[in-house]
């Protein structure tokens, strides 16, 4: 299931020099064994292609050629050292 959470984020610094702020912000959530089905459920989003909001397996972590719930799935273990369900 994928979703889109919307948040704030705020800083506040007290010592030295005074400082704040506060914006808003949004994520996506995507399950990893449907990318591409988020990606071509909205008009102006592309799976692969150029559009408003593009995704390229390319400029994510790992291996391209693989599959990058595999690729991270393979971090979670090796770092972990626990085998990863899901």
């Amino acid at each position: 299931m994928h979703s889109i959470y919307k948040g704030t984020i705020s800083h506040s610094r007290k010592k030295d020099a005074l400082h704040s702020f506060t914006y808003s912000t949004s994520m996506l959530f995507l399950d990893l064994d449907n990318i591409k089905s988020a990606f071509n459920q909205n008009f102006f989003w592309g799976y692969e292609h150029f559009n408003l909001a593009s995704f390229y397996r390319k400029d994510f972590f790992g291996d391209s050629k693989k599959s990058l719930k595999s690729e991270i799935r393979k971090l979670v273990t090796g770092e972990l050292n626990v085998k990863v369900e899901g």
